[in-house]
């Protein structure tokens, strides 16, 4: 019950403070991001920003455990200890080495979910323009090439990371 509170509290107050922020632009001067990807941050990036103080008593108690065990098998058989550790070290290493890649796929495949949703939101407001120019044709074959292109990455960046030793 308390997560949950402090989860909602975080999102809330985050989210308000980046609308606020967002409000006090000038008129004239756009969002350094698509409308989408806006929308897309305020959902998906501020949620695991909020999730984040949550996790922290979990990270800290694994940790904790990890360096206790890891004192009591050195003290028991340091040669053992030390070659069970050496597997592990090789995965950390290319989970680093995984890491920079996961982060651009994650910033192509937000990108283009913003570009869709983005698109979807001025179709919606500008519904009666294109039905007036016609255009309907046309609209509808440029959110496919969106929604397409944006399938095309989620289906890359979900197959890295189902591959890649990053979760």
């Amino acid at each position: 019950m308390g997560e949950s509170r402090l989860r909602n509290r975080g999102g809330s107050l985050l989210r308000g403070n980046l609308v606020r922020n967002m409000l006090r632009r000038p008129g004239a001067l756009p969002l350094p991001v698509a409308p989408g990807d806006a929308v897309s941050r305020l959902d998906d990036d501020v949620a695991d920003f909020a999730d984040f103080p949550t996790w922290l008593p979990y990270i800290i108690g694994e940790g904790l455990f990890t360096v206790a065990a890891l004192l009591i098998l050195f003290q028991i058989a340091p040669r053992i200890t030390v070659l069970a550790l050496l597997p592990l070290l090789g995965v950390l290493l290319l989970n680093r080495l995984a890491f920079r890649r996961m982060l651009h796929y994650s910033r192509e495949s937000r990108q283009a979910a913003g570009n869709v949703a983005g698109f979807l939101g001025e179709i919606l407001g500008a519904v009666q323009a294109v039905k007036v120019a016609d255009a309907t044709g046309g609209v509808i074959a440029h959110f496919r090439q969106l929604n397409e292109e944006r399938r095309r990455v989620s289906v890359r960046q979900t197959l890295f990371n189902a591959l890649s030793l990053i979760h």
